[in-house]
């Protein structure tokens, strides 16, 4: 998942831009519309840049289990899938995780994920959030693309 809109203003560093109103209310309905259809998540991980930890939160809040995101300097900006999966390999292979990032990072990895080319990212708008069905991590054969939504069409599932 790509972190909702953010706040803009040069005055605020890029390392605390927290999502904007409009942000936290289409991530809240992103998040619902998430829960409505029965997306459920063991672990989330995210950035530390504030906008993506506040979206992790968010959705988050609205799983029945309580989880509570967890946040990796691996998802931080410029990921690097190899370091990323020294960090999420530990996990079971049958694990539901959410990762909430920033771009191009996340259509990169997710290209990466179903086995296309380093040039055929796989576009993420502000709060879009793609399942990608894998066998491990590292995936030992390309995953499978299950459905990207936008925040808004995501949203539009809580009714």
């Amino acid at each position: 998942m790509r972190h909702g809109i953010p706040v803009s203003g040069a005055e605020i560093s890029d390392h605390d831009r927290a999502l904007s109103p409009e942000g936290v209310q289409e991530t809240e309905r992103a998040a619902a519309g998430l829960a409505a259809i029965g997306t459920r998540f063991d672990r989330i991980f995210t950035s530390p840049l504030a906008r993506a930890a506040q979206t992790a939160a968010i959705v988050a809040g609205a799983q029945a289990s309580g989880i509570e995101p967890e946040e990796t300097e691996a998802l931080a900006g410029g990921v690097v899938p190899e370091v990323l999966f020294q960090v999420l390999g530990r996990l079971p292979a049958d694990a539901r995780i959410l990762l909430v990032g920033h771009e191009p990072d996340m259509s990169n990895l997710a290209a990466k994920l179903v086995g296309l080319p380093a040039d055929r990212a796989i576009p993420f708008g502000r709060g879009s959030i793609a399942r990608i069905d894998v066998d491990g991590l590292p995936p030992r054969q390309a995953g499978r693309l299950v459905w990207l939504l936008t925040s808004r069409l995501t949203g539009e599932l809580a009714g």
